[in-house]
């Protein structure tokens, strides 16, 4: 006992990782004679038959034993011997990812029975007495088997009945967790939206080939679990085994494989050519049998893939069709070739190119029958091609929304490359000791890089707008935050994990460390970002430049000017030093009360300690400045301070009632407090927006003629960057008392066997949200008028002004611009019903099929950059709940899979799956397009007149037709009854993601075909598998099937100024159809880009010893 307590203190003082994640399974159950009384003392030998390794334990006084930490998968052999009764043999036992493989047996008398009893178990990952939240296990035959084109992960777990895509819970797929053998597989920094490593190339760090088994867990009440608000996603690589065994495979996709028609009996998609091909293998076998093994895997895939979903206006165009015209673009493009040598590329229909190299090489050593260790290491390289983005950073980068939309197309040269780099390594030990105690210790380390690299030479960016107070039409130049965009960081994990089993009892200790550190440049704008209301405007300002370069006013109107400058000494870049330390101890109790009742108790105490490596970025002018909180309370600013470390406290409980003790009804749930990392980027960028590192020149209207085109915008850099005298720039700030986010959640859920090895569920989880995040303007002033008519929203003392004027109207410190805070609201919740039926596989056939009826509230979804735009009608600092960005109301989800074997040592097999997966629409808001109540954003939901009641249009000019004030009065008119969700809101307003678009399913397909021969005295398969994956399979069979709808705008109106009467005056925003520019008439059409239509994707594959 003192070893033990020794170890344990050893534990408690040194061990650790903070976001602990399952990597092992367990085997347990119970043994009793057939006078039905319990066993003590029988003895359980559990042997892995791939690899030969060995676990072993006895029961307990109550017939009960478990092994801990066991290899996940199988099969096993389950051995149980009991002096004086027959022995038991399991075969064919599966152990799955973070549960537990049950096997209750009762021995015979040995005078009863002359043989020993050898059965085969038939897998149950449903009726599991670990089982108490809401988890979905993913093995390896169903990561082998989804169909699936881009071998990515999401397009295995996307057939759960849990999500919506990547999100769980309601929450950011940024706010999951993912970790693969306990490592962090997370886009930490969280920029993009992809939530996992290799995401912002539209790749994976890891190859399925390398996988063993996923799991998802939803609502996990195992205190080990923690570091999401969505869901922890864990997977575990396969290993070696005795048998020297591998694969090598190609797939390949391209135009050829594709559709080109969306309802339609002539072509209308876009037929730009492009090509993927991936290439890779896996090989593994022993070092030295049943003690040293090692598994490699590899797979390379190059690429292109189309960049847009839409295309310039031209005659004869199909697909979906911008109102940017090519002859404008091609225009544009010889201007800019002609009087600056620069190329803005392809102006529509070209490819991102991408290329993806992954490598995983796997050791596992069985030191003994007490210790097993593993050692991974992993490593990702890959890059894409990415458009020009859509965003202005909180208007200080342009006008924003450049890009493959209804209303702007521009230039393949303006985008840029990403990269997107993991190295991961882990270490396992894993320890099974006499006395039922066992510890599991990993190791992890994972580093990703994220740097950008310039498809040109540096150039300002420039958007160009479709009129005066227009949106953008069309963009040139570079994209505004790539110059000088670099990023690394790194995650380092120590996780111990003790377990003592002690009568009915099975105790868990452990400690935690996390260390996360990000070195960020980003220093977005330093190239000049200019936005004009015309392409003409843009042309004069543009050779103005060229005859004069040091023109001290520009010759044109400038609708906004943006420009970035080092303040540091000798021009030096300035990176940005984010670290930070999570401390954890937790311990937690699995209560066998009955032998047909487990609860699950424990809590975990989390330490976040945030270093503050802001401490040199003092502003003392920032810090003598009065702030105020949108509730009126005084707030103040020190720059050089980060959020406040603190402890959080996270109780769960869980339950498991095997109803009937027969594993056919099984009543389980819980409910706990989670804590979730954020985007790191979030905090990060208090680092490099404080005016001390950064200064920003940002100015609209009359005050930036001032500012005139040029290519140097290095001459606008003022002349003193004494921070006490420089002003204009923004502010980011983690509010001191920050919290990370936290969400309660809750599950009940009933599983049933229904005979013919089907399993059905009810399953209902709420989810309240503690701790969730939003940003706040604690500069900006407080509204100061309503609008006269119908439409009596706030509006703020800026509306209708610009440059100086309006600076001075908007803040309360008009020497700066916006001071953007960080801070935290417990506003929403979520919930889910689920129904499902699921056939585990089983006989060579297998399915689940289910429907959720979901909901999600929120106050704001928080993306990776300040969300300043959040959808309201009263403005940033006073918005309502409303429905997440990740609402999805109905669900159907299905996947069947069956296959049909033939021949002896010379046959073959066929399998089939089939996926499908049925919704209602996305969620979007219907907002202005631009600013209508002044307080500086473009984020204004639209007010819906009443039936009868008219809004105050102006009329306008497309080309050269004229539409208007009553056309378009009578236009929106119509359009509002044409569209489901606005008709229903008339006289109100439109609500943040209350539209929604029409149902959509879609079905995939694959299909494999074996040829086999088996070989050697063991028989041992070595085959050829030919494979196609037919993604929307079902517009294979009908072009009308499984073809998305595209919204014409969520900004349908234009915001043109007031009437004397005090009235909003607006203009209609327009759509093209059949080539013709007509006012706004649909709601929806129908998409029609590459994932409208069906793709095929072939492969071969070699599989030896297998």
């Amino acid at each position: 006992m003192k070893k033990i307590i020794s170890l344990l203190a050893l534990v408690l003082v040194v061990a650790s990782t903070s976001f602990a994640q399952v990597t092992s399974s367990s085997i347990t159950g119970s043994v009793k004679g057939d006078d039905n009384k319990f066993l003590d003392g029988a003895t359980i030998v559990a042997v892995h038959q791939p690899s030969g390794t060995k676990y072993s334990t006895t029961t307990n006084k109550s017939g009960a034993f478990t092994i801990l930490n066991v290899r996940v998968g199988g099969p096993y052999v389950v051995k149980i011997t009991f002096s004086g009764f027959k022995s038991y043999e399991e075969q064919g036992v599966f152990a799955p990812l973070g549960n537990a493989a049950n096997v209750d047996v009762a021995l015979k008398n040995d005078a009863v029975s002359m043989q020993n009893i050898v059965v085969k178990a038939a897998p149950n990952p449903i009726i599991n007495s670990k089982a108490s939240g809401t988890s979905v296990t993913i093995g390896r035959q169903a990561l082998n088997l989804t169909p699936t084109i881009g071998r990515n992960l999401n397009d295995v777990t996307k057939y759960n009945a849990y999500s919506n895509g990547r999100s769980f819970a309601g929450q950011d797929s940024r706010f999951n967790n993912f970790t693969i053998d306990g490592a962090v597989f997370n886009n930490g920094f969280g920029l993009g939206t992809d939530a996992q490593a290799g995401g912002r190339t539209n790749s994976t760090a890891i190859s399925l080939d390398a996988l063993e088994e996923v799991q998802i867990n939803i609502t996990p009440y195992d205190i080990r679990q923690s570091g999401f608000a969505g869901a922890a996603i864990n997977a575990v690589t396969r290993s070696g085994t005795n048998e020297f065994a591998g694969s090598v495979f190609r797939f390949w996709n391209s135009r050829d494989l594709a559709g080109t028609k969306v309802a339609s009996k002539t072509d209308n998609i876009p037929k730009t050519p492009f090509n993927v091909e991936t290439q890779g293998f896996r090989f593994g076998g022993p070092i030295i049998k049943d003690k040293l093994f090692f598994f490699v895997n590899g797979e390379f895939t190059n690429g292109t893939n189309p960049a847009l979903s839409w295309v310039a206006n031209r005659p004869g165009a199909t697909g979906n069709v911008s109102r940017t015209t090519a002859t404008d673009l091609d225009d544009l493009k010889g201007f800019m070739k002609t009087n600056f040598d620069y190329d803005l590329g392809a102006i529509d229909n070209f490819n991102n190119e991408s290329f993806s190299k992954k490598v995983l090489a796997r050791i596992d050593y069985n030191i003994n029958d007490i210790h097993k260790l593993s050692l991974r290491y992993a490593h990702h390289n890959s890059q894409s091609d990415v458009p020009i983005s859509n965003s202005n950073s909180g208007n200080t980068a342009g006008n924003g929304n450049r890009q493959n939309s209804a209303l702007a197309i521009s230039g393949q040269n303006t985008g840029y490359i990403i990269q997107d780099n993991t190295r991961s390594a882990v270490l396992e030990l894993s320890s099974n000791f006499k006395n039922r105690v066992s510890n599991q210790f990993i190791a992890t380390y994972n580093k990703q890089i994220e740097d950008r690299a310039y498809r040109t030479a540096m150039f300002p960016t420039v958007d160009i707008l479709s009129g005066v107070g227009g949106s953008t039409y069309t963009s040139l130049g570079f994209d505004p935050f790539t110059p000088n965009n670099k990023l690394n960081y790194s995650t380092f994990n120590l996780t111990n994990n003790t377990t003592l089993i002690r009568g009915n009892h099975t105790i868990t200790l452990g400690a935690a460390f996390e260390s996360f550190k990000s070195n960020n440049l980003f220093f977005y704008g330093s190239n000049g970002v200019w936005v004009f209301n015309s392409i003409a405007d843009f042309k004069a300002a543009a050779l103005a430049y060229k005859a004069n370069p040091n023109l001290a006013a520009s010759t044109v109107p400038i609708a906004r000017f943006n420009y970035r400058y080092t303040l540091l000494p000798d021009g030096k870049l300035p990176w940005q030093t984010f670290q930070n330390q999570f401390y954890t101890v937790y311990g937690q109790d699995e209560w066998k009360m009955t032998k047909n009742f487990r609860m699950t108790y424990g809590a975990r105490l989390d330490y976040l300690n945030i270093i503050n490596t802001a401490s040199d970025y003092a502003n003392p002018y920032v810090s003598s400045l009065n702030f105020r909180e949108p509730s009126g309370v005084p707030y103040s600013i020190n720059t050089a301070s980060m959020p406040k470390s603190r402890f959080y406290v996270s109780p769960r409980v869980g339950f498991n009632w095997d109803v009937y003790g027969n594993k056919k009804t099984q009543l389980r749930g819980g409910s706990g407090l989670f804590l979730s990392r954020l985007p790191y980027v979030l905090i990060s960028n208090q680092l490099g927006n404080n005016g001390v590192n950064i200064g920003l020149v940002n100015v609209t209207g009359s005050a930036a003629t001032a500012y005139p085109f040029t290519l140097d915008p290095t001459r606008y850099t003022p002349k003193t960057t004494d921070i006490n005298s420089l002003r204009g720039y923004n502010i980011n700030y983690g509010d001191q008392d920050l919290k990370f986010p936290q969400i309660w959640k809750t599950n009940i859920a009933i599983d049933q066997k229904l005979g013919w090895g089907v399993i059905g569920t009810l399953e209902a989880i709420y989810n309240k949200n503690i701790n969730m995040l939003n940003y706040v303007d604690v500069n900006q002033k407080r509204p100061s008028a309503t609008f006269a008519g119908n439409d009596k929203r706030d509006i703020y003392p800026a509306l209708d002004l610009s440059g100086a004027a309006a600076t001075t109207a908007r803040f309360l410190n008009p020497g700066i611009g916006n001071a953007f805070v960080l801070t935290n609201n417990n506003v929403g919740y979520s919930y889910s019903l689920t129904a499902k039926l699921e056939k585990p596989m089983t006989k060579n056939f297998g399915g689940i099929l289910a429907y959720t009826n979901a909901k999600a509230m929120d106050l704001s979804s928080v993306a990776s950059t300040v969300n300043a735009s959040t959808p309201s009608i009263y403005g940033m600092n006073y918005l309502r709940e409303g429905f997440s960005d990740n609402d999805l109301r109905h669900r159907f989800m299905g996947y069947v899979n069956y296959r049909l074997n033939y021949g002896g040592n010379f046959g073959g097999a066929t399998t089939f799956s089939l996926g499908m997966v049925s919704a209602s629409g996305y969620k979007l808001s219907y907002t202005y397009s631009s600013d209508v109540n002044g307080d500086g954003q473009f984020n204004d939901l639209i007010y819906v007149p009443a039936a009868g009641n008219n809004l105050a249009f102006q009329d306008q000019t497309v080309g050269t037709t004229v539409f208007t004030a009553a056309a378009q009065a009578s236009a929106f008119s119509n359009y509002i009854e044409a569209n489901p969700y606005l008709k229903n809101r008339r006289g109100t307003y439109a609500e943040r993601n209350g539209g929604e678009a029409p149902w959509l399913t879609r079905f995939d397909f694959s299909i494999e075909q074996d040829f086999f021969v088996k070989t050697g005295k063991n028989k041992k398969t070595n085959t050829f598998r030919f494979r196609a994956d037919f993604i929307n399979f079902g517009n294979l069979i009908n072009n009308k099937w499984g073809v998305g709808n595209v919204s014409t705008t969520p900004q349908p109106l234009n915001y043109r100024g007031r009437t004397a009467a005090g009235e909003p005056i607006y203009r209609l925003a327009t759509q093209v159809v059949n080539g013709a520019t007509v006012l706004l008439q649909d709601a929806f059409v129908d998409s029609k880009t590459l994932n409208d239509v069906y793709q095929i994707q072939l492969g071969v594959r070699y599989i030896f010893n297998n």
